[in-house]
């Protein structure tokens, strides 16, 4: 039994092959060493136990036993609450059905040498000279029944690994990339005529592209919750950076880990954070510093290595960068003439200036603003997309499920002088509307247009469809599966988002064309930032596509329905008088430098 834990913990902290390529950083090694050395302290223990137990005539060894079955029966019941993680922390190194059967082994195991030593203990008979008891001499009923159960142990570990492994033999990869702060209407695919993602048109029309799909919140934290979980902000209660994800709540790459996928993601840290639990469910979760390593490229060159040497088996991916988000750091489609007192890159500085008024911006100036967040587009596309047209050319793309989409976009004064550049302070299309496009050859036929309004929370049940797994019962997004691969549309049903960063806390549903938000308490200060809200506003999307005409006053009848149903959810959701605002002091040194750089953190 010390041997099978020991080998158990050196098999749940591998990351081969990957891992060798990270040898030299000294990343893997110390965490294959500590979890064998754990196997192998624990394997030590649980063996001298069972020595002086077994060896002892004594009755009281019975309740040593029972209390050693009893506390792997607890971790076994631990194994599928949110303690998991903590008790058993190289757990997401491991499919949970191979975790817990080791368990079941293991506490079989146990249960085996108690009844073995029970009925042993029973075949002793008396000595005819002294009177003590003494073993029989027949077969050793716990030597035969500890060897029949290590047999059974060594030959169900193989079996629960390789109907893991079979379960998804013939599945295809899964990447998904998210490009943040990338405003839907940006994409050539959704209307833009400035060129700007000619790479990414090409892929998308590749397949089937979404021209409404909205965001679940409009800053990164809660969205990307969203995205992972399929639950609303106020559901999954991710919202703050002091409120992590729980780790009850499965995530998307729980599902696929489970499954059997390796699962990876290779991101800009900040407020995708591992540290705020979107790490859950990722063998490996590799965080970079975008400012200080001057863009994406590293993200994207260690997402291509772990591709390539995972390639042969079934894995998942979550490729993020924050280039697209300020500080914009490129101006080929920025007028010179426009730039006046700026220059570029435009960066955290020059936002905190513009957003609490020591630096008032004329309307040239913020044409050169808006043509460098042009530009940090454009270079998104060329070296994002140039890593899927690697992938391409590699024979690996054609054969994976690709979605591309963005967690929110970003406010170009459409609405809000005072947040302007900038992201995260109300529910209005530019900051909800976000780019989605999935692309699987064989799977979804090229060149699908779907013109339903969906949610990104649609995301994860779609991806476990398309990938042939169970849907996730706590799913409150739908599977588009059939749209996509019949090219139908799907039923209309309301969007809704939440989740403000600054300033008033809003709530909006969104049903067709027809737009409520809601302010439940518009005189609410978040993250130290308060401004005027109306505090119910509606709007036609249809006729009034940048929402500056608000029929509140005049409110169709459908929208008195929808207004209804949002206020009770705010009535279930929203207490304003205990909304906890943004607390840095909570937030690791580290962590809180990167979002101080991306302009989160004052």
């Amino acid at each position: 039994m010390g041997s099978l834990m020991a080998g158990w913990a050196i098999y749940v902290s591998r990351d081969l092959p990957h891992g060798m390529l990270h040898l030299a950083a000294g990343r893997f090694i110390p965490l294959a060493l500590v979890g064998a050395s754990l196997g192998v302290a624990a394997s030590f223990l649980i063996a001298l136990l069972l020595s002086r137990l077994l060896r002892t005539g004594r009755r009281w060894w019975l309740g040593g036993m029972a209390l050693l079955i009893l506390c792997y029966a607890t971790a076994l019941g631990l194994a599928a609450v949110p303690l998991r993680p903590v008790l058993f922390p190289l757990h997401m190194f491991s499919p949970k059905p191979l975790s817990i059967g080791l368990f079941v082994v293991l506490a079989g195991i146990l249960g085996g040498l108690l009844l073995a030593r029970f009925l042993d203990t029973r075949a002793c008979r008396p000595d005819p000279a002294s009177g003590a008891r003494m073993r029989a001499r027949r077969p050793a009923v716990a030597a035969w029944s500890g060897a029949a159960l290590v047999v059974l142990t060594a030959s169900s570990v193989p079996a629960l690994s390789w109907i893991q492994a079979d379960r998804s033999q013939k599945s295809r990869p899964v990447i998904l990339v998210s490009l943040d702060t990338l405003r839907a209407d940006r994409m050539g695919i959704l209307g833009n005529t400035r060129g700007l993602t000619p790479m990414l048109d090409s892929l998308a029309r590749d397949g089937a592209a979404f021209d409404h799909a909205g965001s679940a919140a409009p800053w990164t934290l809660p969205s990307h919750a969203s995205l992972f979980s399929s639950r609303l902000p106020y559901d999954h209660g991710t919202r703050w950076e002091h409120r992590p994800l729980h780790p009850a709540i499965a995530t998307l790459a729980e599902h696929f880990r489970d499954a059997g996928y390796r699962t990876a993601s290779f991101n800009g840290g900040g407020y995708v954070s591992a540290a705020l639990g979107l790490g859950q469910g990722f063998e490996i979760y590799e965080e970079h510093d975008e400012v200080r390593e001057g863009g994406p490229k590293p993200i994207l060159s260690a997402a291509l290595e772990w591709i390539r040497s995972v390639a042969d088996v079934p894995f998942f991916i979550f490729i993020h960068t924050y280039e697209v988000h300020s500080p914009y750091s490129h101006d080929e489609h920025a007028d010179a003439g426009d730039a006046g007192r700026l220059s570029c890159p435009f960066g955290f500085k020059e936002v905190t200036a513009v957003q609490n008024g020591t630096l008032t911006l004329t309307t040239s100036e913020r044409r050169y603003v808006t043509g460098l967040y042009d530009s940090d587009v454009a270079y998104t596309d060329r070296v994002v997309g140039g890593l899927l047209e690697t992938l391409r050319g590699d024979g690996i793309l054609d054969r994976a499920i690709l979605v591309v989409t963005s967690d929110h976009g970003e406010d170009l004064w459409d609405h809000s002088s005072l947040r302007s550049p900038g992201h995260g302070h109300s529910l209005y299309e530019e900051l909800l509307h976000v780019p989605l496009f999935f692309r699987a050859p064989g799977l979804v036929p090229a060149g699908g247009r779907i013109g339903t309004p969906v949610s990104l929370l649609d995301v994860a049940p779609t991806l476990l469809a398309l990938a042939g797994l169970p849907p996730d019962r706590d799913h409150r997004g739908r599977s588009l599966e059939r749209a996509l691969r019949d090219g139908k549309e799907p039923d209309a049903v309301p969007i809704q988002a939440e989740s403000i960063e600054y300033g008033p806390g809003r709530f909006s549903l969104r049903q067709g064309d027809l737009k409520v938000i809601v302010a439940p308490a518009p005189d609410q200060v978040n993250a130290g930032v308060g401004f005027p809200v109306e505090p119910v506003e509606v709007f036609d999307l249809r006729t009034d596509p940048r929402e500056e005409h608000d029929l509140s006053g005049r409110m169709p009848p459908q929208a008195t329905e929808m207004l209804r149903s949002l206020l009770e959810r705010v009535g279930r959701v929203f207490e304003p008088l205990r909304e906890r605002h943004l607390d840095d002091e909570r937030i690791p040194e580290r962590l809180r430098e990167q979002l101080r750089s991306l302009g989160y953190v004052h």
